[in-house]
């Protein structure tokens, strides 16, 4: 397996940041509902946490998985390991481990 390494991109609060090129991901981070959406409590809820994400290679484009099939870990040193398989059509397969893509 080729591991190459990832690029994270912060998420910053309010702001839309995806990723622009192959390698780059960025999150977990919380979905909320906006458009459309009387907030009763005063906030808006959360709905999952997303990795936005662009897998190296440049044979595919940006992708996203939710928390709920896909289980995230946050790494000691800042990384994230997604632990099930990515599969991106019969473009790309394979893991995010400790912030290093490793195709299958």
């Amino acid at each position: 397996m080729e591991k190459i390494q990832a690029k994270r991109i912060p998420v910053v609060d309010h702001e839309q940041q995806f990723p622009r090129s192959p390698g780059e991901y960025m999150g977990p981070k919380c979905k909320f509902k906006t458009a459309a959406y009387l907030c009763i409590d005063g906030g808006e809820q959360p709905l999952a946490r997303e990795v936005y994400f662009i897998p190296p290679g440049g044979k595919a484009g940006l992708c996203r998985v939710t928390e709920g099939h896909w289980t995230f870990k946050e790494e000691d040193d800042g990384s994230l390991t997604i632990r099930q398989k990515l599969t991106v059509s019969d473009k790309w397969n394979g893991f995010l481990k400790k912030g290093m893509w490793e195709e299958i």
